[in-house]
């Protein structure tokens, strides 16, 4: 649940960094690229960077046993552990129990109280099973407005990506973007 840390000779991109810092202004920015590109890297020195300003950040790798119901469980303990208060909105006891959908407004609910930028990222989400992509989805057409998601993905990960590019309230950072240059 925690970003991991940079590697030894961890070297940042000014390119890359540029297109990153418009996070804030975005619903969502997607880094997709095949494996060794960085993203998880990238992805996790913004996060960083994030926390050192005391912003909420979530961060969730996920993997193919990743349901909505456990995703969304996840995705509480993300955020919670991001610094964000949720125990005063939902019960201690139901919550993995509850639909996902239930967890997902609650979660909303919480975002939007906070009023402060909240950062959710991503990780591997290409790996996710169908129902729970559809789920983040709805995360990101319902989400409020101080709500960025990040995400890494080695391919499609079967997003309606389109409606957000398409309306400026995403981009899609791919392979030519993440490569190294000299």
């Amino acid at each position: 649940m925690l970003a991991p840390e940079p590697p030894a000779g961890y070297v940042r991109r000014s390119s890359l960094q540029q297109s990153l810092e418009g996070l804030p202004e975005r619903r969502l920015t997607v880094l997709q690229a095949p494996a060794g590109f960085g993203k998880t890297t990238e992805l996790a020195d913004v996060a960083r960077r994030w926390r050192e300003h005391g912003l909420v950040v979530g961060w969730v790798l996920v993997d193919d046993d990743d349901t909505p119901r456990v995703f969304g469980s996840y995705l509480a303990a993300a955020f919670e552990q991001g610094g964000l208060a949720l125990s005063s909105l939902r019960p201690n006891d139901g919550w993995s129990s509850a639909p996902a959908v239930h967890q997902i407004g609650i979660l909303a609910r919480a975002i939007e109280l906070h009023a402060a930028p909240c950062l959710l990222v991503l990780d591997e989400v290409d790996r996710l099973p169908r129902r729970t992509v559809r789920f983040i989805d709805r995360l990101l057409t319902r989400a409020p407005r101080n709500l960025c998601v990040a995400m890494a993905c080695r391919s499609d990960p079967g997003l309606d990506l389109a409606i957000h590019v398409l309306g400026g309230g995403a981009i899609v950072i791919d392979t030519q973007q993440l490569r190294f240059s000299r």
